[in-house]
């Protein structure tokens, strides 16, 4: 598990401690995008079986952003890992789409703000993956 946030580190070790699988998994506190390095690799002697990104991509307002996220967690899978990304679904219906814009759009003016944070992005995770290589890609609905 990796985070830059100390507190959800404690919170993913009380989890995996309640789900009897804590000696499986190494904790290490990083900052993902902004300290990552290949040397991490080797320094914490990791690779990953999966890496899963729960409603975290879509608060980077550029593809480049995510783009190199999804380089630096690809560099860490193994050879046949996976990335999942747990993310809120593109919505097509317009009144659907209308309703959560409008539910949403107040916290992320609120957020813009107070934290700097720009209103996410939908990005388009298919093109994404595909261009580093990802070949058998999987949307479900849940």
């Amino acid at each position: 598990a990796l985070d830059a946030s100390e507190p959800m580190l404690d919170l993913a070790k009380k989890r995996a401690k309640k789900e009897a699988i804590y000696k499986n998994i190494q904790f290490v506190k990083m900052d993902f995008l902004n300290e990552f390095h290949p040397s991490i690799k080797k320094k914490f002697q990791i690779q990953f079986d999966k890496i899963i990104f729960c409603f975290f991509l879509d608060v980077f307002p550029d593809d480049s952003t995510v783009y190199q996220l999804i380089k630096n967690a690809q560099y860490l899978l193994e050879d046949d890992g996976q990335i999942i990304i747990a993310d809120e679904l593109v919505i097509e219906n317009p009144v659907a789409k209308n309703l959560i814009t409008f539910i949403r759009l107040p916290v992320f003016k609120f957020l813009e703000k107070t934290t700097n944070v720009k209103y996410p992005e939908m990005h388009d995770y298919i093109c994404v993956l595909q261009k580093f290589g990802f070949e058998e890609i999987e949307i479900r609905k849940s």
